[in-house]
């Protein structure tokens, strides 16, 4: 096998050497996508005391923005009266980070507006307002609430990406583009959708009355509709059958002799 490699960016030319150091990746609480990878955890991060933004040191710390793009220039007047300025920074049309100068040694991120792992989260605390966001790709049907045994309810949609003509079936990986699943026949064959309906079934806990098999943008994408849950709800439960370390959405280690 060829050596393995890993690519760094780094901010500033006066960053330090990472060494062993524990990257944190983290995600819009919004869309779902990856926006920042840096060696800052967040949660020991200094905070703004005029909005509660998280500051990183870019000379300091790794940090690396993903998906991002550059916002317009706000001009904010404070409770003290001074006027601050703010190049912004966008994970599509909304705001997530900004600087004080437009490549000023210091990032901010705002308040609320990413998220770390979510394969890590702690399931016994979901009725906490702190829940991890569900990533678009699991999302409520926009046609309304449909009927199971003749009672209104709810119908979620789950956009698949599947590994076909696997060893066996399971879930894989969480994104926010799809979930992916790994199943035994081909792709757009009656056997993959049977496979994929009883994954579900299994994992979900559902009746197989509540479960569809949709066409998706191509036969590797379906989509699954499962009536009579939530979109958090499928969301905790196939988290929970992520095996160790496939989800997407976990913190990296850097080792730099893998370089």
């Amino acid at each position: 096998m060829p050596p393995r490699r890993t690519t760094l960016t780094f901010s500033s030319e006066t960053a330090p050497d990472l060494g062993e150091a524990k990257l944190f990746v983290y995600y819009c609480c919004y869309s779902g996508q990856h926006v920042l990878t840096t060696d800052c955890d967040l949660t020991r991060a200094p905070r703004r005391k005029t909005d509660g933004a998280f500051q990183i040191d870019t000379q300091q710390h790794v940090a690396q923005l993903h998906h991002t793009q550059q916002g317009e220039e706000v001009l904010l007047k404070q409770d003290t009266g001074l006027l601050e300025r703010q190049f912004r920074i966008l994970v599509g049309k909304l705001p997530f980070a900004y600087r004080s100068e437009p490549n000023g040694r210091y990032l901010y991120i705002m308040d609320n507006a990413v998220t770390t792992s979510f394969g890590d989260w702690d399931w016994s605390a979901a009725e906490s307002s702190d829940a991890p966001p569900v990533p678009p790709c699991i999302r409520e049907s926009p046609g309304g609430a449909e009927t199971l045994d003749g009672v209104p309810c709810t119908t979620t949609w789950v956009d698949v990406d599947l590994d076909d003509r696997a060893p066996r079936s399971l879930f894989l990986k969480a994104s926010s583009e799809a979930i992916r699943v790994a199943v035994v026949g081909a792709a757009g064959s009656e056997r993959a959708a049977s496979e994929l309906l009883e994954l579900f079934r299994e994992v979900l806990q559902t009746r197989s009355a509540q479960l569809a098999v949709q066409d998706g943008p191509s036969a590797r994408r379906p989509r699954v509709s499962v009536t009579g849950m939530s979109k958090e709800e499928v969301f905790r439960e196939i988290l929970k059958a992520l095996p160790d370390g496939a989800a997407s959405l976990l913190p990296l280690k850097i080792n730099k002799r893998n370089m």
